[in-house]
């Protein structure tokens, strides 16, 4: 079968599935978010899948400020790690 994307996406568009009478175990998750990395999926308590847009520009320039300067303190302070 050949791969389909979603299209017309925006910074703000989420995709809510109801997976409740699927009985999706964890594992099924784990391989449905493994078949997809190009998305980012949610599941929760509810058994709703959430599938989230891409981040936008901005909110993509506000990720890397926050790591840099969780970065700059760690480096600083020498007692802890920082990860994306």
């Amino acid at each position: 079968m050949a791969k389909q994307t979603l299209t017309n996406i925006t910074p703000t568009t989420k995709l809510v599935l109801n997976a409740e009478s699927v009985g999706l175990t964890p594992e099924q998750f784990f391989r449905l978010c493994r078949d997809n990395p190009e998305l980012q999926f949610e599941l929760t308590a509810q058994k709703e899948i959430i599938i989230m847009s891409p981040t936008g520009s901005e909110t993509g320039w506000r990720n890397g400020e926050i790591t840099r300067h969780l970065g700059n303190w760690a480096e600083r302070d020498g007692t802890v790690l920082v990860f994306d």
